[in-house]
């Protein structure tokens, strides 16, 4: 127990110094610390380097300087565990297992042939993943966490709802059974939607910690960004705002983890992008009246409705009245800048937006009132968001949030 919490303590170093460095050397060193404890541990750290290189603007910083790592673990070291899952031997199964090009944070992908020919990805959770999660968590629940608490405390943020949501998602994700059923719901969501796709799943061959599907092409979005035209970008953009409005407005279910990683891109035979989605152990449940009230206070504030009415429309999506009282006289033009994308009518170019800068303009130290006035269901709801901003960000995507929004059937 010493040594992780040593481990611990060494991450929260190495992050920190990473965060700090000024010069490319000193990143590369930072990273390169990072990734021997990322490589060793796995779990619930490998996540941090995840959410880390899920960020557009530390794509080149992070994950560029450290995709040569190697983190899969041997196949043969996991074979009596994929054995026990399967209930066999996996030679009765598959023809062809490779070695893993793909390491996750509890599991990793190998591509495999079964004995009828079919090209499959065998995902396998790593053994004894769940133990070493709940290890993890206690021992980054006693890092020294000063400087983020000062905030929380100040402004009456529930740390204790945010944990709670932590450890549930957690659990939700170590349950491949769970996943399973995320993925063939999001399936019958999306059918019928043209340029997105879903992996197929063996039921027959899969269980709690193992999972046998279609294995889909497809590259990641920082390497199609590169080679793909404006045109495609732009195709690709307008499919994911597509899926996450309809999903959001229409199904109320979203897909969580919206990192680089779970996203697949490629082109048709017939010439047209496609995205493949993937990884749907953390998946959100949207209420109808969540999804409504947001949706009618994007309206509202393209109507330019009273402050009071928009307010009203936040307390249904879930924030506190008492906490937004503060920042009252600030909010009708706080919302016009979260909400700018939607209120142009014509492709918006999302280097304009600087959130985050014009937020701290408008509000100031007073930003903490806001945050801290969205609840927890929120908080999925905009992680989950951005999500797919950082891929419209990374792929350069100009597209109408207006038109891909009014293409929505809703009625409210």
């Amino acid at each position: 127990m010493f040594k992780e919490g040593l481990k611990t303590l060494k991450l929260a170093k190495g992050i920190k110094d990473f965060k700090t460095a000024t010069d490319l050397e000193s990143k590369k060193a930072a990273a390169q610390f990072i990734n021997e404890i990322l490589d060793s541990e796995k779990g619930l750290f490998l996540k941090v380097g995840q959410y880390m290189g899920s960020k557009a603007n530390a794509l080149e910083d992070f994950k560029t300087l450290t995709k040569s790592r190697k983190k899969a673990i041997p196949l043969k070291e996991l074979v009596p565990h994929i054995n026990k899952s399967l209930g066999r031997s996996y030679t009765e199964v598959f023809s062809k297992v490779e070695e893993s090009e793909f390491p996750a944070s509890i599991g990793q992908v190998h591509r495999c042939l079964l004995k009828n020919g079919d090209q499959v990805a065998l995902k396998i959770q790593y053994p004894n993943m769940k133990e070493k999660i709940k290890s993890q968590l206690k021992l980054l629940n006693l890092l020294p966490v000063k400087g983020m608490l000062n905030p929380m405390k100040k402004w009456d943020i529930d740390l204790t709802s945010y944990l709670d949501m932590i450890q549930k998602k957690l659990d939700e994700e170590l349950s491949y059974k769970n996943e399973m059923k995320n993925q063939e719901k999001f399936g019958e969501m999306i059918s019928g939607i043209e340029g997105v796709s879903v992996s197929t799943i063996y039921r027959d061959l899969s269980g709690d910690d193992l999972v046998v599907q279609s294995f889909e092409e497809g590259s990641f979005v920082d390497e199609i960004a590169k080679i793909w035209d404006q045109k495609q970008k732009n195709e690709a953009g307008s499919t994911l705002l597509n899926v996450f409005f309809k999903n959001l407005f229409e199904d109320g279910f979203l897909q969580g983890d919206c990192n680089i990683g779970n996203y697949l891109f490629r082109t048709s035979s017939k010439g047209r992008t496609e995205v493949v989605f993937i990884d749907f152990g953390n998946c959100v449940d949207i209420k109808t009246g969540v999804s409504n009230a947001l949706w009618n206070l994007i309206q509202s504030v393209k109507r330019k409705e009273t402050t009071d009415n928009c307010l009203d429309l936040l307390v249904q999506v879930g924030f506190s009245r008492e906490k937004l009282i503060p920042i009252k006289h600030q909010l009708s033009e706080l919302l016009e800048i979260i909400f700018e994308p939607f209120l142009e009518n014509t492709p918006y170019n999302l280097s304009q937006w600087r959130l985050k800068e014009r937020v701290d303009h408008v509000l100031g130290e007073k930003k903490w009132w806001f945050r801290s006035a969205g609840n927890t269901a929120f908080f999925e709801i905009m992680k989950s968001f951005f999500g797919v901003v950082n891929l419209l960000e990374i792929l350069e995507a100009k597209i109408s949030w207006h038109e891909v929004m009014e293409a929505i059937d809703l009625d409210v």
